[in-house]
């Protein structure tokens, strides 16, 4: 009898311990995505000035390479549904929409010398379904 009770207190144990253990794991998990999400996050906005998309530009392309993403075969990120994130700049000169990696390949301080004065607009912002994060973010410019 008290074999029998003293195993299923083990028991109950190791599975609290396990519970706990992933309760855990996921509020980590969580706080990362929310601290991650943020930093793009406070460029959310209906006035952001081109100096301040030269760095979120940045920003993304260094959690891109930190994450060891892909780029095809012109030079652009490839998404994937977990931690890609990808930046497009909608410019009023010409209508047209850019990713991050056109400007990056001209140079960012060729970016922040021509448009860093100019204001934008965050637009849309996408996640990724499978993790949370941030996948996208576009903005308009609201001048030439």
């Amino acid at each position: 009898m008290k074999k029998g009770f003293i195993v299923i207190a083990l028991f109950c144990l190791i599975l609290l311990l396990v519970i706990l253990y992933n309760y855990n794991n996921f509020n980590s998990k969580q706080k990362e995505i929310i601290s991650f999400n943020n930093k793009y996050l406070e460029f959310n906005k209906d006035e952001v000035k081109g100096l301040d998309i030269t760095t979120v530009m940045n920003r993304a392309i260094n959690d891109n390479e930190k994450n060891n993403i892909q780029r095809n075969e012109n030079e652009e990120f490839i998404e994937n549904e977990e931690n890609s994130i990808k930046i497009f700049l909608k410019m009023k000169i010409d209508g047209k929409t850019y990713s991050m990696e056109a400007f990056e390949k001209r140079g960012m301080d060729e970016f922040a010398q021509y448009f860093g004065g100019v204001v934008f607009k965050c637009i849309d912002v996408t996640y990724h379904k499978n993790s949370g994060r941030i996948a996208t973010m576009t903005f308009e410019a609201l001048q030439e």
